[in-house]
């Protein structure tokens, strides 16, 4: 039976050759890309079919008839000549739209880069002028180069729809994987602009069943003029609406602990989990803010206030700082800070970096504030010094934990390892007072001093609470315990087998799904700031969404897919 098909179908091929010749002496066309082209005025017919080729041929060609007549050889020679010509032609015309499709794709590159490195739409035209007298220093004999680099498009206005056709190619991945996710959580927080527009930025973590784990911004939404519960709710019903995704696969909704949060009745929250379209999820305070909720404890206003009124003094009035700075350049003191550094108390870590930097130049501030007529007798008191001291250690240690929450991509148990491990610490620092050798309290032993240390058994972190689960068939698999050492958390849940363990592995990547911090909200906001300054200040909300995902994205984009979407400027425009 395909012996006999093959047999018609060679048939079917030598039949279809013998016209297409007959019809290229007779009607002077020939084939071009399946379809029948004339040699004569290069018009492309839709179907080879005899009577149209001959209606063609007797209305527009006459003459050729009577100047070239059948079967001469001025016929043959002129055909040859017709063919060559159109081959010349088309050959042309590919190699201009092969160079437009490699500007296109190398102008992608540009506006790509330039997103990553979030610099403004108009550094196009910049990046091309360097690239351009590069490349005349280095090749300056490749004309061809030169030519390309020269119609490569990078116009602000182009850089600007090739970043939003990014966008657009990096969220369809986003949803697609979204959609064929096993598990997915969300992040969200809600910041201001340099406008004072309230933005709410969202992220998503999803889990494939593979347990390839990705974190992506899926939506920023400006909200109008109210940030309450019911805002946000609607907002996050719009997005998980526009994105497709699946809601009866969310594990976990992590917020910073605000009441327009996690509030029970009005707050996101509370309407989420009244909300019959969302499943059982796990409500998830960020463990960052938790830790600098405990964190809090360790007040000690009359320390904070004193230094800070030292810290305002030096550094309020120009011409007072001015003459701080050149003090301590004067006292030429190695490894030591040239500066105090300014209090915010928004961003809680830099009373760390407040009290590290005014102990370590404490001499100096004490000779320079008694030349300037401002003593301070705290200074001179050693309870109070103790108590600076033993404030500046602590925070120290506190610094340290969350850094080490910080960071994209961390699991709930990587940080509740982080949390045991200062649980540990704190046992540590309890032993180290009471036997007053002070080896984790630097400063403190500097002044060796007694302190009451109870307030370091009152410091708790709050644990994060996890599936509890049957292992004990996982824990005596000698294949899973070879290589468990050697992975890391979500590369271990990629070995286990699915098959054997099936509960199991669907734990693990919720578990693996679920954001224990906002981390990446936070970040995001730097990111923001430093994309619509008060330089950019009139980037439209869609344009600072689409240059945000770009930036962020762990998402490749096909730079030839996206250049062949581009329609290709005319020869005449290009060249």
């Amino acid at each position: 039976m395909s012996l006999r098909y093959s047999c018609k179908k060679r048939k079917y091929e030598e039949e279809n050759r013998t016209f297409k010749t007959k019809w290229e002496v007779e009607f002077v066309f020939t084939d071009s890309g399946g379809k029948p082209v004339c040699l004569i005025c290069h018009a492309s017919l839709s179907h080879y079919k005899a009577s149209n080729l001959k209606r063609h041929y007797d209305a527009k060609h006459k003459n050729f008839h009577t100047n070239y007549p059948p079967k001469s050889e001025l016929r043959r020679n002129r055909l040859n000549e017709l063919k060559s010509s159109l081959n010349t032609q088309q050959n042309l015309l590919k190699t201009f739209s092969k160079e437009a499709d490699t500007t296109n794709e190398a102008g992608f590159i540009v506006s790509w880069n330039i997103a990553r490195f979030k610099h403004p739409y108009s550094d196009g035209e910049f990046i091309k002028k360097n690239i351009s007298e590069v490349v005349a220093v280095l090749d300056p004999k490749n004309t061809k180069l030169q030519r390309l680099i020269s119609q490569t498009p990078v116009s602000p206005h182009t850089v600007e729809r090739r970043v939003s056709m990014i966008n657009f190619d990096v969220e369809d991945k986003l949803k697609n994987d979204l959609k064929n996710s096993t598990a997915f959580s969300l992040a969200l927080d809600e910041s201001t602009d340099v406008q004072d527009n309230p933005q709410l930025a969202v992220f998503v973590r999803y889990v494939s069943n593979d347990v390839a784990v990705k974190e992506e911004l899926l939506d920023l939404i400006a909200l109008k003029e109210t940030t309450r519960g019911v805002d946000i709710k609607n907002a996050i019903d719009n997005i998980l609406a526009n994105a497709e995704a699946p809601l009866n696969r969310l594990v976990s909704v992590a917020t910073d602990g605000a009441p327009a949060m996690v509030g029970r009745n009005a707050g996101l929250i509370g309407l989420m989990k009244n909300d019959d379209n969302f499943p059982d999820f796990i409500s998830v305070h960020c463990i960052i803010h938790r830790e600098h909720l405990a964190a809090r404890y360790f007040k000690y206003e009359d320390v904070m206030k004193t230094v800070l009124e030292i810290v305002n003094f030096i550094r309020k009035h120009a011409k007072t700082h001015r003459q701080f700075r050149n003090f301590i350049e004067d006292l030429n003191l190695e490894d030591k800070p040239n500066d105090v550094s300014f209090y915010c108390n928004v961003r809680w870590l830099s009373t760390s970096n407040v009290l590290g930097r005014f102990v370590e130049l404490l001499e100096p501030i004490s000779i320079f504030l008694k030349k300037r007529n401002k003593p301070y007798p705290q200074l001179e008191d050693n309870e109070w010094m103790h108590d600076l001291m033993f404030l500046t250690d602590v925070m120290h240690h506190l610094q340290s934990l969350n850094l080490a929450l910080q960071g994209k991509d961390q699991l709930v148990s990587d940080l509740s390892q982080n949390i045991f491990s200062f649980q540990n610490k704190l046992r540590l620092f309890q032993t180290d007072l009471l036997s007053k050798t002070f080896d984790h309290f630097p400063n403190l032993r500097k002044i060796n001093v007694e302190i009451k240390q109870e307030k370091v058994e009152e410091y708790k972190v709050s644990e994060t609470s996890v599936v509890e689960m049957e292992l004990l068939e996982l824990q005596e698999d000698l294949a899973l315990k070879m290589v468990h050492k050697s992975l890391s958390t979500v590369g271990f849940w990629k070995q286990v087998p699915e098959a054997k363990y099936p509960n199991l592995k669907k734990t693990a990547i919720r578990l693996i799904s679920i954001f224990s911090t906002t981390y990446c909200c936070e970040s995001f906001y730097s990111v923001m700031e430093f994309v619509k300054s008060k330089y950019r200040s009139a980037l439209t909300n869609q344009h600072l969404k689409e240059l945000l995902r770009t930036a962020l994205t762990s998402y490749q984009p096909n730079f030839k897919h996206l250049a062949a979407q581009v329609e290709t400027h005319s020869i005449t425009t290009q060249h």
